[in-house]
């Protein structure tokens, strides 16, 4: 037998627990090189060659009887041999074991089998007591403890870190000045550098089974710009990026670890005169030193963005002339703001997963970063990981109905709730972030930065919000009817309060003073518990502080400008500055998240 009796027990039990589903028949597990489930009621067989396609076969057994099938007979063949997902546990969000175990079990129903746990600092490290310090660090109980049980349902834990850039939060300290190039860089060439990340990679060979380790080395923009710009008279990006490389490597090979890296700065440092450009700049070439430096490393290509495959096809087959193996992570945009935007997942992941199956490409994985406390929680972005298991499981057949289907009986969701939810984001790319920016946007200031038509907007938020509201039960729900009608009562406020107050319209501006502020504020308020609630239920508490500066400087512009408007309606005031500023609505008016904005004057998004 492939797997001994409790090990088949215990994935049934998990599974069946999860869906809320019991079966009394026989279960008989047979070893094969697809996974098959043929049986009814009474005796199901389920073939398959490893434990996450054993709990993917419980899922579908469970599902089709549910449907009222009298015989269950399928059969799928992957097309990946890795399908995962990474989880950024950086960013202000560190889930409690607890939690991350729930979000381990849903994976496995869904049959994926790697995960990434993107740690920058967030995780003890001996020798280095600030690194992580105050941040809900794993310990290395933690670490030991999610990687047994992920191991128990058949996923591989890939410790996701970082070995040169996105330090900040841990190179702000005087202890790491000794090896801190910039304010998010490592020093390159410094003995105490690699000192530090020999004690990093030793940690992790020692706590997780995978002899896979991911180092980071992407967006290394200021890299040698700070410290080592002092030491070294000339600085070549390029060749600093390949030093640092090669040692990195190196320690590695010593711990007998097979490193991963994004394989953007492949491309960026090779953009011309040894700077930095654009991730996979097309005027990129790629020369020998670079090409000997990764070969034997698995490039990870990122991107997040596109929706048209030909795109992804040129990046792909640039990639393929490598000595190296190549993986792909796309985005399941959790970082949009409150809310998962299935939608633009849908929209990138398509073109992008069809584009590797056609190119051979045996690993993938969905990448859910933060937002600094506006990100998704994710456990409520799980239905997005199905679109990269219906492709890894159905191939080029699949559709979004199958997405949709299977996401939403395992996580129970409706396709009601998925899709309202999406129309959050009114079908803007990700990089819009549409129904994040109204919540957050300054009630005197309407910085949203993006054409909007407030009134239609309004309505589509509040048509969404309704359909939500048949589902009191599903948490996801609730929370989208709440963001939604916080949305919907900012796109009503934008449209009037700059009018009725440049017309001197003073009914308006009553109701809008003594209403519609006050209603805002009490939606603020609701949506701010509700997103608490299930932070503290999840996370740990370090980044609480993120979410709760971000409301509470929502609720105080709210109050402020409810108290302006009162002043003003009684005379108290002439005029309101903000109001008398001409609006700037042409096309230099779109915000640019690349370019670092605000997304509002009261908070730094970014």
């Amino acid at each position: 037998m492939i797997f001994n009796s409790g090990e088949i027990k215990y994935i049934q039990d998990k599974i069946f627990t999860l869906l809320d589903f019991s079966y009394d028949g026989v279960i008989e597990v047979t070893e094969s090189d697809c996974l098959t489930v043929e049986g009814d009621a009474k005796k199901v067989q389920i073939g398959c060659s490893k434990k996450n396609e054993l709990a993917r076969g419980m899922m579908l057994l469970a599902k089709e009887l549910n449907s009222g099938v009298d015989h269950v007979s399928i059969r799928q063949k992957t097309n990946f041999k890795t399908c995962g997902v990474m989880l950024d546990f950086s960013r202000g969000c560190v889930y409690k074991v607890d939690a991350l175990k729930q979000y381990l079990d849903y994976m496995a129903a869904l049959g994926m089998n790697m995960i990434m746990l993107y740690l920058e600092d967030t995780y003890e490290l001996d020798g280095y007591p600030y690194f992580g310090y105050m941040r809900g660090r794993y310990t290395r109980e933690e670490i030991r403890e999610i990687d047994d049980y992920a191991y128990s349902l058949g996923i591989e834990v890939i410790p996701c870190i970082q070995t040169l850039a996105h330090l900040t939060s841990y190179l702000r300290w005087e202890e790491a000045s000794t090896f801190k190039d910039t304010d998010d860089v490592l020093l390159v060439g410094e003995e105490k550098t690699y000192d530090f990340i020999r004690t990093i990679i030793k940690n992790f060979s020692s706590l997780v089974r995978s002899k896979r380790i991911h180092l980071g080395m992407d967006e290394a923009h200021s890299l040698g710009k700070g410290a080592y710009s002092k030491k070294h008279k000339e600085i070549n990006q390029k060749q600093i990026f390949i030093e640092h490389l090669m040692r990195v490597k190196s320690i590695c090979e010593q711990e007998g670890l097979s490193p991963i890296i994004w394989s953007d700065m492949i491309f960026r440092v090779c953009g011309g005169e040894g700077g930095i450009n654009e991730e996979y700049d097309p005027n990129s070439v790629v020369t020998e030193d670079i090409s000997k430096a990764i070969e034997g490393l698995n490039l990870t290509y990122w991107d997040y963005y596109r929706i048209n495959q030909e795109e992804y096809d040129s990046i792909l087959e640039r990639h393929l002339k490598f000595n190296a193996d190549i993986s792909f992570a796309g985005g399941i945009w959790t970082w949009d703001g409150y809310l998962p935007n299935f939608r633009y997942a849908i929209d990138t992941a398509f073109p992008s997963l069809r584009a590797c199956i056609e190119r051979g490409i045996e690993e993938v994985y969905a990448t859910s970063w933060g937002a600094n406390g506006t990100d998704t929680d994710y456990l409520h972005s799980i239905t997005s990981l199905a679109i990269y298991t219906e492709f890894c499981y159905r191939g080029m057949s699949c559709t979004e109905e199958d997405v949709l289907d299977i996401a939403g009986f395992v996580t129970k969701t409706p396709t009601e709730v998925i899709t309202g939810v999406s129309d959050f984001f009114m079908g803007y790319d990700g990089a819009v972030g549409m129904g994040g920016r109204l919540i957050d946007a300054d009630p005197l200031y309407e910085l949203v930065r993006y054409p909007v038509d407030y009134g239609y907007t309004a309505k589509v938020y509040t048509k969404a919000a309704d359909v939500l509201d048949r589902y009191p039960q599903n948490e996801l729900a609730c929370l989208g009817a709440k963001a939604l009608r916080m949305s919907a009562a900012k796109c009503n406020l934008f449209a009037d309060l700059r009018p009725a107050y440049q017309s001197g319209n003073i009914d308006t501006l009553k109701r809008i003073t003594f209403e519609d502020v006050p209603k805002i504020i009490s939606l603020a308020t609701a949506l701010f518990n509700m997103i608490e609630e299930i932070a503290e239920r999840n996370r740990k508490p370090f980044g609480m502080e993120m979410l709760q500066n971000r409301f509470a400087s929502i609720l105080c512009r709210l109050d402020y400008t409810e108290k302006k408007l009162v002043k003003y309606i009684n005379g108290e005031i002439e005029d309101i500055p903000e109001l008398n500023e001409k609006e700037l609505n042409d096309e230099h008016a779109t915000w640019l998240p690349s370019e670092g904005y605000m997304r509002t004057l009261c908070w730094k998004a970014w």
